[in-house]
């Protein structure tokens, strides 16, 4: 009879407390799950990737979770040390799989930018041979580098769908998102709108990336020096608190649930952060 107590209580509470979460939480994660899948699956498409998105989502809150549990293991002897560190450690888990897909992306951004000055030499070669820019396409998407010839194959299959070549070429500025990429489509849309010399506006735009690549390349070579140090100074002190935690503990745990320490974490903290935004700002030169 006593078990059936039991069984009663614990089934009346857990139905209330999925009721209060359903009401009070529910609709929010929905919300975010909307928000996270639309984000995922617009990456995911920028880098012709197959993969489910609701699945790297699922991955995701699995990640986030083993690495709070991971936090709170280190600091298990208090329990508010271990929720700090199990927080940040879940946090750096859902954000961890967005910066992975972000740097693929830029790296395939910054791929396809040098791989337009040779497509645009070919491009420009077929039509001083006599062919339309449309048919110049179509007999070089096999003959560019790989991603750029992955852009041109959507291009032509738009234009196979129906699509006029101006509004495949307007997609594909939208798609990509790159300065470079939206010159070409404007010089391509007023030489097929207003006529003119296109075989030598891709000839010009073509050597201008390329000058513009070495520029980025020059800059970049300088910055490095700022850009590292604005990067391990950040880091630094964050890391030391973990490694002073893992040595010392006691003395750490103590010192992170005293109100002073609370308060120089926190200073230490907003500082840091302002220290990196500053140098990034100082170092980033606009093209």
């Amino acid at each position: 009879m006593i078990y059936l107590i039991y069984i009663l209580v614990f089934g009346s509470v857990s139905a209330i407390g999925y009721s209060l979460f359903s009401i009070l939480f529910l609709s929010h994660y929905t919300t975010y799950e909307e928000r996270a899948l639309k984000a995922i699956s617009h990456r995911l498409n920028d880098l012709r990737l197959m993969t489910d998105p609701l699945k790297l989502f699922h991955m995701t809150l699995l990640l986030a979770a083993v690495l709070f549990l991971i936090g709170f293991a280190i600091g298990s002897e208090n329990m508010l040390v271990g929720l700090f560190f199990g927080i940040c450690m879940g946090v750096m888990g859902i954000i961890l799989p967005r910066l992975i897909l972000t740097i693929m992306y830029y790296k395939r951004i910054g791929k396809l930018k040098q791989q337009l000055p040779c497509g645009l030499d070919l491009l420009s070669n077929s039509m001083r041979a006599g062919l339309t820019l449309n048919q110049a396409i179509y007999r070089n998407v096999d003959r560019v580098p790989d991603m750029l010839s992955e852009e041109l194959s959507v291009i032509v299959h738009e234009c196979k769908l129906g699509s006029s070549l101006s509004e495949a070429l307007e997609h594909w500025s939208e798609r990509v998102n790159l300065l470079e990429v939206k010159m070409i489509v404007i010089s391509s849309e007023l030489s097929l709108a207003r006529g003119g010399n296109l075989p030598e506006t891709f000839k010009t735009l073509a050597e201008m990336i390329r000058q513009r690549l070495n520029f980025e390349r020059e800059i970049k070579t300088l910055t490095t020096e700022g850009r590292m140090q604005a990067l391990i100074m950040t880091l630094l002190p964050f890391i030391l608190l973990i490694v002073m935690t893992l040595i010392r503990s006691d003395m750490m745990l103590d010192f992170l649930v005293s109100t002073i320490g609370k308060v120089m974490v926190a200073i230490v903290f907003i500082m840091q952060i302002t220290a990196y935004i500053w140098i990034k700002k100082l170092i980033k030169i606009e093209l």
